[in-house]
C-alpha cells in the first residue's frame, strides 16, 4: 500500500468512526480546509472535540527541526511546503477555536508553553516572550 492509498483508507476510517459515533483521534498540520471539514462533521454529529495545536513563532524553526530529523534518518519536507503550510495552519486557528470544545494552543519555539486555552465558552490567553497579547488575539481573528 502506498502513502496515497493509506491516506484514503484512513480518511474512510475517520468518517466511518463518525457515523458509528466511535471515539477517534488524528494528527494533522491543519493546513487544509479538508481537515477542518472532518472536525465540522464530527461536531455536527454531536462529538465533544478536544484539540492540541502546537506552533512556533517562525517557520524557519520548523525547517531547522526537519533538517535535524533528516540528519537522524527521518523524512524530509520541502522548505517551501513548510512555509506555505505554516501560514495556512496559523490562519486556521480561529476556525479551530470555533469548532472545538476544548483547545490548547502551545508555542513550541523553545520549551512548550500554552498561549491559548479554550474550555467550552471560557477563553484564556497567556502571552510569552514570543507571542504578545496582541499577537495571540491576532491568531483568533
Amino acid at each position: 500500500m502506498n502513502n496515497m492509498e493509506a491516506a484514503v483508507m484512513v480518511d474512510r476510517m475517520r468518517y466511518e468512526s463518525i457515523s458509528k459515533k466511535e471515539d477517534f483521534t488524528f494528527e494533522t498540520v491543519l493546513s487544509s480546509e479538508y481537515k477542518l471539514n472532518i472536525l465540522r462533521k464530527a461536531k455536527e454529529e454531536g462529538y465533544f472535540i478536544k484539540c492540541v495545536f502546537v506552533l512556533t513563532i517562525d517557520p524557519q524553526i520548523n525547517i531547522a527541526r526537519i533538517e535535524s530529523r533528516v540528519a537522524s534518518g527521518g523524512h524530509n519536507v520541502d522548505s517551501g511546503k513548510v512555509i506555505e503550510r505554516y501560514y495556512k495552519s496559523i490562519n486556521n486557528i480561529k476556525e479551530l477555536l470555533d469548532i472545538c470544545d476544548i483547545v490548547h494552543v502551545y508555542d513550541n519555539t523553545k520549551i512548550p508553553e500554552r498561549i491559548i486555552r479554550k474550555h467550552k465558552e471560557e477563553l484564556s490567553i497567556y502571552p510569552n516572550e514570543y507571542w504578545s497579547e496582541q499577537d495571540i488575539l491576532g491568531l483568533m481573528e
